[in-house]
């Protein structure tokens, strides 16, 4: 079908002059008679109006030619948290070296106290304008079912939150190449934080089914949320906005414990997949 429409437009733009040409040759109507306009007038005509229109089309996929070879492709890069605990103190960080005697001083809301670190980095050719992160919590559900397999159920989980979707808008520019920090927020801190408590508070239990429990999360990737990230072409030609989520997955490893003489007791993963 494609074929005969592309012959049949080739044999249109050939045959075009002469059904102006035979068009003028016979009286139709005063508008086509010589007094007021020539045939090579109209040609002319629709020759320019030809080109000008082959122009705007090469021109619209130019700039979208351009914009697919230019376009931004922010993306979280998979990172490592340590779990420090001892008795009831327990917090993330990422320095895998902090001394036992140094702890009080890195709990929630301690003086060294912060959130954990994401980076997104910019893998695209293009500069990112106004960019935007969305962490989506799916009510909870993710963190309910992991926290479930652990053995605490919803009321027992160590978290209250309503786990509304949290966006942070108008990030600035996110020049290709680049990698910029965020924080995690305070939710997706607490999800992490409470999964390695479970983990570490089922290590330490006499009851041995609780203590298998232990081992649900090792070598293996279980979702906690996801990510999504968009932003425009600083640019802003095609009014296209880049739009890209990402799954969320931890995985953690206590076996860091055996080795670990300062109280780290376990390694949490993140790891980022582009959702299907």
């Amino acid at each position: 079908m494609k074929k005969r429409y592309i012959i049949l437009s080739i044999v249109t733009i050939f045959l075009l002059p002469k059904i102006i040409d035979f068009l003028f040759s016979i009286y139709l109507c005063d508008f086509f008679s010589m007094k007021h306009i020539e045939a090579s007038d109209v040609l002319s005509y629709i020759g320019v109006l030809t080109g000008v229109v082959a122009t705007l089309i090469t021109l619209y996929f130019t700039v979208k030619q351009f914009k697919l070879l230019n376009k931004t492709c922010i993306m979280p890069i998979n990172t490592k948290y340590f779990f420090y605990c001892k008795n009831e103190t327990c917090f993330l960080s990422d320095n895998g070296n902090i001394e036992k005697k140094d702890f009080p001083l890195f709990v929630p809301f301690g003086p060294y106290y912060r959130r954990m670190d994401i980076e997104l980095r910019n893998i695209g050719k293009g500069t990112a304008n106004d960019f935007s992160i969305t962490f989506l919590y799916n009510k909870g559900q993710d963190f309910y079912n992991l926290m479930s397999q652990l053995g605490y159920d919803k009321e027992h989980c160590g978290l209250k939150s309503d786990f509304e979707d949290e966006t942070f808008k108008n990030c600035g520019i996110f020049l290709s190449g680049d990698s910029r920090y965020i924080q995690t927020s305070f939710i997706l801190d607490g999800i992490i934080t409470n999964i390695c408590h479970a983990q570490y508070l089922n290590s330490k239990s006499e009851d041995k089914n609780q203590n298998m429990k232990n081992n649900t999360l090792v070598n293996k990737e279980y979702k906690i949320c996801s990510i999504k990230i968009s932003s425009s072409d600083i640019l802003d030609i095609t009014k296209i906005e880049d739009c890209y989520i990402y799954d969320v997955y931890i995985k953690v490893l206590n076996t860091i414990s055996l080795i670990s003489d300062n109280g780290v007791y376990s390694e949490a993963y993140l790891i980022m997949k582009e959702a299907k």
